[in-house]
């Protein structure tokens, strides 16, 4: 039995999850190859700690400005207007963003949190 690598996201979103007795709102990934739902730490939360789905309100999002070169923004553009995401952009911000600190603890595991 080989293990998943989780390299494949088949969707994303902010869902209420259950930590013992108490309920947080966390963004979870579900993993296309295996259908494992993943913080953002890559640590598998199970489907029955899963709440539900949920939409994040305006007061809790933050703005962030990032310089990327041309070509990381070609691609970002044209992934935006291949997948037809043009109304909600701000979700494949948070997507591209929450992947690349996935992989980017992955690759150097003993980086700050």
């Amino acid at each position: 039995m080989s293990l998943c690598e989780h390299l494949e996201i088949e969707q994303f979103g902010t869902y209420v999850i259950r930590r013992g007795r108490t309920e947080e709102t966390a963004t979870l990934l579900k993993c296309s190859s295996c259908g494992k739902f993943l913080a953002l730490d890559s640590e598998p939360v199970r489907e029955e700690d899963i709440v539900g789905k949920t939409n994040v309100t305006r007061e809790n999002m933050r703005t962030v400005t990032v310089q990327v070169n041309s070509d990381i923004y070609e691609r970002i553009q044209k992934l935006i207007s291949e997948e037809s995401l043009r109304e909600d952009q701000s979700k494949v911000m948070n997507e591209l963003l929450g992947l690349g600190l996935r992989y980017y603890y992955t690759i150097i595991p003993n980086a700050p949190h």
